[in-house]
Formats: structure tokens, sequence, C-alpha cells
């Protein structure tokens, strides 16, 4: 099963880019088990939490990427309170996926909720997207103001969502590859059969309880709507 990270005491990683954080960042950040940012992410961090005017916000565990996009002001404040900066030049590789690489290395294995990495430039969203299914040793999320998205890969998958962080609206995209077969359970409308772009796809789906079975012969990204406030009522 497949469980969201979002109840409390599930530890997780955070994992800030260089875009626009969800309004919840803060809570996201402060509850996380490790704190780690791509490159010009320290920016954005640094930045969000100063429009609190809070001065005493976590800062990273460490950073990873080539640093092109790091304020020199920002990396001295972030380095004198303990954040480690590892340089990494590896041109195959995106700061996003090298900075997965730096946690994965570090045997760090929970799930990794990335925060700032889609809008703007959708060749950015492209390249968080393909980061996350790159990724293989660890669970990624991917976390906006209204959307939490995660790649189902090849097999059977449960996907679990605490009530108080879904709509209950999803939706089964197959961005990478024509989907051979997929069957699901939990759904307003249950799926057993092919999905493509151009052909079929599910969008606007609804999720008739917190959790989901999919079973698929392709990779897929699960998509779904997050409330206004996930955090309401939250025990």
């Amino acid at each position: 099963m497949l469980r969201y990270p979002f109840t409390p005491n599930k530890p997780y990683t955070a994992l800030a880019l260089n875009f626009t954080f969800p309004r919840f960042f803060d809570k996201m950040w402060d509850q996380a088990k490790t704190r780690v940012a791509a490159d010009g992410g320290v920016n954005r961090i640094h930045k969000y939490f100063l429009e609190k005017n809070i001065n005493n916000y976590k800062v990273p565990d460490f950073v990873g990427g080539d640093f092109d996009s790091v304020k020199p002001d920002i990396r001295k404040i972030m380095e004198s309170r303990g954040s480690k900066f590892i340089h990494t030049e590896n041109q195959d590789y995106c700061d996003v996926q090298k900075t997965i690489n730096l946690i994965i290395e570090r045997k760090i294995l929970d799930p990794i909720i990335v925060m700032g990495g889609y809008g703007g430039r959708f060749d950015h969203t492209a390249g968080v997207l393909n980061a996350a299914l790159w990724a293989e040793k660890a669970p990624i999320f991917l976390l906006d103001n209204t959307n939490i998205m995660t790649w189902i890969k090849p097999g059977m998958k449960g996907i679990e969502i605490p009530p108080t962080w879904t709509t209950g609206k999803c939706s089964l995209l197959p961005l990478v590859n024509p989907v051979r077969n997929i069957r699901t359970s939990g759904l307003k409308i249950n799926l057993n059969g092919p999905l493509e772009l151009g052909k079929h796809i599910s969008v606007s789906n609804k999720m008739t309880g917190n959790s989901v079975l999919i079973k698929t012969t392709d990779p897929i990204l699960f998509t779904c709507q997050i409330p206004e406030d996930p955090f309401k009522n939250r025990k």
C-alpha cells in the first residue's frame, strides 16, 4: 500500500525546488524528518519565510546542484546555520535528479515530497515529472496548492490518502507510453483496458473512499486534488 505521507508522525523528506511553494509550505517543511533543497530552491525558502516575518526557520540539511542559481549571501546564511552544500556537476542529469540521488546515497528512503516543482516553464515541469519517474528507491510525491501527483509503476499498487488531504477528484494520465492495460477499484468509474494520449485517458474521476487499487502494465501518473486547507481538522 502506497500511503501518502501526510499523517502525523509519518516521516518524509521535504525537497524544495525553485518555483512557487504551496501556501502551506511552512507546515510541510517544519514537520519533515529531512529537509533538502535543489540549487536555487534555497533562495525560494529564504524569501518565503522572510515574507512571513519568520527569521528562525529551519534551513535545509543539505543542498544539491551546481549552484549557478544560488545567491551568495543566502548561501552564507544557510551554511552558517548548518546547511551542507554538495556540488554536483553531472550534465546528464538536472538539479532535481542530482539532489534526489544525494538523498538516496545517504540511505534516506522515506517518501520524498517535492514542492516548488511545477508551474511556470513547462520544460521545467517536464524535468520534475521525469525525475520523479526516474527515481527508483523512494516514493516521490509532487505537491502544489491544488494537486498531489505520483507515478504508479508497472504492477499492482494500492494508494491510501488521508481524508483531509483529498477532495476525491483524481485522474490517471498515460504520459510516457500507451498503457496497454490498467485495472482499478475504488473509483467512481473504474478502469479495465488500455489508456493512451490522443485516444482515451481518465480525467475528473472520483475516489469512492480513501484508497484506490491500481494494476497497470506501464507507468501512469496519478493526480489527486487537495482541499483548500488540508491541515484543517487534522488530528
